[in-house]
């Protein structure tokens, strides 16, 4: 199997790089003149997917000798996982001849746990003030606050990545189709450069994709084009381990996006769960596989990969029937899966240091465990009378509420306050809070009444009381 293309084109030396002058040049300096124990002893180097961030130091590693050691931060987010991983790897080894040829390159550190139940921030900077080789770091988000934090402290060197521009992609990406003879038209390409909005590894992506039996590329009749569709369909009724191999010949180099449509497809076409069990187990190994080679870069061990998404599932299968795949979402839905499972984990981490307190649990297991139960009841029946007995606020029903249409949180939450409050008045308690000077006359007036009105509705409507919920 072919090396794809974003592999066979990845810079090899300076020379190589493109754009980003000021922040490789930067990268340069920091290497030169690093010293233990002296800040700043590590460098971030913050722009966008694709800007060349990774590649820069690979090449910039190989001009100056250095070897470089891989670490994923979103892989090792909590302070024990921080300090299993990190700090053996910054201390000199003895079976290393030339100790200070070596790179520590972290990835993600926006995925770094700040948090006071993990606490993977602290230990890192903790690491870095005793560090025997240079760190690097990497992340997509400047607006991240633990991105902030790195930003302000006196360790750190930052160098900001930029995408590159039109005329640049257009330049590599022609150069690129002329060694691999590949036919497209330069206008085709100009609108490639366009759409990728300045994503190199996109764009090389985007080509490799087009790339079809003739070395033609016609980009306009790309969603006329089911590649993977047919992949799919020919690995599902594949009758052995043969045909399972062969399926993936030609495949795309877009692999974890073929990784998650399988992950999708592969339940429809098993019949019993020991083989929904065994394909699922092979795809998981897929997924690791796949992990070690972003990190360590060795694309020899992509032949595992298709062992694992082909006869891996081809063998799962022993019964051989299979249904047609006709279309495949455009986004696989694992993916959007994913991408709901952060927006509930980003409510919880907002809501936490409010809810967690009242309901006698750890800020964590608020946050990994009980939300989702939470938000049931609070977007519930009665959930406007528990939000109001928690006395949260606008903002906090606001996020509760985000992306729920006519919520009857929101809708029914000031009238479930105001009867909060006057309980809460009968028994004593001084927390309520009028909505207005009129509310209050009202209420100085015709308490009793209003108190009695009240007690009695909630008979008639056999209201539960809160610790049926908790």
């Amino acid at each position: 199997m072919s090396l794809p293309l974003v592999e066979k084109y990845r810079p090899k030396t300076k020379t190589d790089l493109i754009g980003n002058e000021v922040a490789i040049n930067g990268l340069i300096l920091f290497l030169k003149r690093w010293t233990p124990r002296k800040a700043p002893m590590a460098s971030l180097l913050l722009g966008p997917a694709g800007s060349g961030k990774t590649s820069s130091v690979y090449a910039i590693a190989k001009d100056l000798g250095y070897t470089i050691m891989e670490v994923n931060a979103s892989d090792s987010r909590n302070k024990q996982s921080i300090k299993d991983i990190l700090e053996p790897a910054t201390r000199f080894s003895e079976l290393e001849s030339d100790t200070n040829k070596k790179i520590i390159l972290m990835e993600e550190v926006d995925g770094l746990s700040g948090t006071h139940d993990r606490g993977g921030l602290s230990e890192f900077f903790t690491i870095i003030k005793n560090t025997n080789y240079p760190i690097i770091c990497t992340a997509n988000d400047p607006e991240s606050q633990n991105i902030i934090k790195i930003m302000r402290r006196k360790e750190f060197r930052t160098y900001n990545y930029e995408r590159l521009d039109e005329f640049q992609i257009f330049e590599l990406i022609l150069n690129i189709a002329e060694l691999e003879n590949i036919t497209i038209d330069e206008d085709q390409i100009e609108i490639l450069a366009e759409t990728v909005s300045g994503d190199l590894r996109a764009a090389i992506n985007e080509l490799e994709s087009h790339k079809v039996g003739t070395n033609s590329v016609k980009i306009e009749e790309r969603n006329k084009m089911k590649p993977l569709l047919s992949i799919l369909n020919e690995l599902y009724r594949s009758k052995n381990y043969e045909n399972a191999k062969k399926v993936f010949s030609n495949a795309p180099s877009d692999y974890y996006k073929i990784l998650l449509y399988i992950f999708d497809q592969t339940y429809r076409q098993c019949h019993t769960p020991e083989e929904i069990s065994t394909a699922y187990d092979q795809i998981a190994n897929a997924d690791l596989y796949y992990n070690r080679i972003m990190k360590s870069q060795n694309w020899s061990l992509l032949k595992y990969f298709f062992e694992f998404i082909g006869p891996g599932i081809q063998l799962s299968r022993p019964s051989k029937t299979y249904k047609k795949i006709n279309s495949l979402p455009n986004i696989p839905t694992a993916f959007m899966a994913r991408g709901k499972a952060k927006n509930v984990k980003s409510k919880a981490i907002k809501l936490a240091p409010s809810i967690a307190p009242k309901i006698h649990i750890s800020k964590n297991r608020f946050i990994n465990q009980e939300y989702p139960l939470i938000e049931k009841i609070l977007l519930g029946i009665n959930g406007a009378d528990v939000a109001a007995w928690l006395n949260l606020n606008d903002d906090e029903i606001e996020i509760i509420s985000k992306g729920k249409s006519k919520s009857s949180l929101i809708e029914n939450i000031e009238r479930s306050r105001k009867k909060i409050g006057l309980f809460n008045i009968k028994s004593g308690k001084k927390d309520y809070n009028p909505t207005s000077m009129l509310d209050e006359l009202a209420y100085e007036e015709n308490n009793i009444e209003q108190t009695k009105e009240i007690i009695d509705e909630e008979q008639n409507e056999n209201q539960s009381s809160l610790e049926d919920y908790f």
